[in-house]
């Protein structure tokens, strides 16, 4: 399984995938809704599991000697859409720690009368890295599954860097079956 940003379809025009679904034939196997079809199954937004628009690109391969190898399609990834998309709010602390509220802003205000007990309300502020944590999947709001050992920043780039757990969780519950199969023919050979 390869995952990249959408955009990797039209890399150096087009050239970069091109090289990389030749090599992935060459080593013998078959990708999902390898076609140009479009819309591109292979093009998996996170908006349907969680509130973030994140296009991905998601080449899953099968080895061409399984006789599975082309009837798994991406399309099928709608039966795992959750019934409902949680909403950014539900994702998000009520009360940030003071150091996730964007000081500027709060410099403007303290100079500004106009409308300051509303947009006190709604200062702006930045994602704290167990709300990413959230947005991306790894644990629900409250949760702290997840030990976070390392400086804010460096949390950013590594949530920012990963896939989003609950898009591939479906995919892998696409995968299940292919896997059994897989599972039960190499039993059958032992």
């Amino acid at each position: 399984m390869l995952e990249n940003v959408k955009n990797l379809k039209s890399h150096d025009k087009g050239r970069t995938f091109a090289v990389i679904m030749t090599t992935l034939d060459e080593l013998g196997y078959d990708v999902a809704d390898a076609g140009n079809d479009s819309p591109d199954a292979k093009i998996i937004d996170a908006r349907h599991f969680l509130p973030q628009h994140r296009e991905r690109i998601v080449l899953v391969g099968i080895r061409r000697d399984y006789a599975f190898s082309k009837t798994l399609s991406l399309r099928q990834i709608q039966q795992h859409y959750p019934p409902a998309v949680p909403s950014l709010q539900s994702l998000l602390k009520q009360a940030p720690e003071e150091k996730y509220i964007l000081s500027k802003w709060n410099q403007a205000l303290g100079e500004s009368d106009f409308n300051n007990a509303a947009n006190m309300a709604r200062r702006p502020r930045r994602l704290s890295p167990r709300e990413c944590a959230c947005l991306m999947g790894f644990e629900a709001p409250g949760e702290q599954r997840f030990r976070i050992p390392v400086s804010d920043t460096q949390a950013y780039k590594q949530f920012g860097n990963s896939v989003v757990v609950p898009v591939f969780a479906a995919v892998a519950q696409l995968l299940l079956p292919c896997t059994r199969q897989l599972i039960r023919h190499n039993r059958a050979r032992v």
